[in-house]
């Protein structure tokens, strides 16, 4: 009944050993092998941050808490390492592109990179056809002043 609803056409077990599911390669595979065979515009999966499910004991002081079963955390977890970056990534299970299963990233990458060059021309004056955008971390290191400063501090 769900299926119909979700307009769901097709409907796959991937047989893993239930109460034993892990973030697996074997997993991930399976999943990114359904995807790239399926192609989807929508994934619905479990929430996989979500441990604990407890009501606020004030709005409804008489329900307990209950443990998110851990197939269902795996599946999220699961699932969202396939989704990215493995599903688009032509190195990642290299096998299933001999048996038709393409990633599509070659053009959201391109896509990515024009709008990155588009971005540095706007802000920097740059101007190129792609471009890939990264970020500068300055460490504080200190100087060897405040390090002896601080190791007589320390001794005190």
């Amino acid at each position: 009944m769900a299926c119909e609803v979700y307009g769901v056409q097709a409907l796959e077990f991937l047989r893993f050993p239930d109460g034993h599911l892990t973030n697996s390669e074997a997993a991930r595979k399976a999943v990114v092998r359904l995807i790239r065979k399926y192609r989807p515009r929508v994934i619905f999966t479990h929430d996989p941050s979500e441990h604990i499910f407890a009501p606020d004991p004030d709005e409804k002081p008489e329900d307990t808490a209950y443990l998110n079963h851990s197939d269902h955390r795996a599946t999220g977890r699961i699932v969202l390492d396939a989704i990215f970056p493995a599903v688009g990534n032509p190195r990642s299970y290299r096998e299933l592109l001999a048996e038709g299963l393409q990633p599509d990233m070659l053009e959201r990458v391109r896509k990515w990179s024009e709008g990155t060059a588009k971005e540095a021309k706007e802000k920097k004056g740059l101007d190129m056809r792609y471009a890939e955008s990264f970020c500068r971390i300055k460490l504080f290191v200190p100087k060897k002043e405040e390090e002896e400063g601080k190791e007589v501090e320390l001794e005190a």
